[in-house]
């Protein structure tokens, strides 16, 4: 019964570190900008850098093409900016 309950929490924390969910408007990747100043945001649209990709460490949630980080730390499109 214990060996049960410990496998069934095992399982449980695998499931929550593989799946990512993202807040609206953006997606989980492994491919993105470790600089702040190469996010695109409100202020900087269409910065010009190049995402890093890592293999072994974690990823981060982005915004989906179109849209910008808002100040409040949304994922907006940029006429709402």
């Amino acid at each position: 019964m214990k060996l049960t309950f410990i496998c069934l929490l095992v399982a449980v924390a695998i499931a929550s570190v593989c799946a990512q969910t993202c807040p609206p408007n953006e997606y989980y990747t492994e491919c993105y900008h470790t600089d702040a100043e190469c996010i695109p945001t409100c202020t900087n649209p269409d910065p010009q850098c190049q995402p890093t990709c890592s293999e072994d460490g974690p990823g981060q949630c982005v915004c989906v093409y179109g849209y910008v980080r808002h100040h409040s730390g949304a994922c907006v499109q940029v006429a709402h900016c």
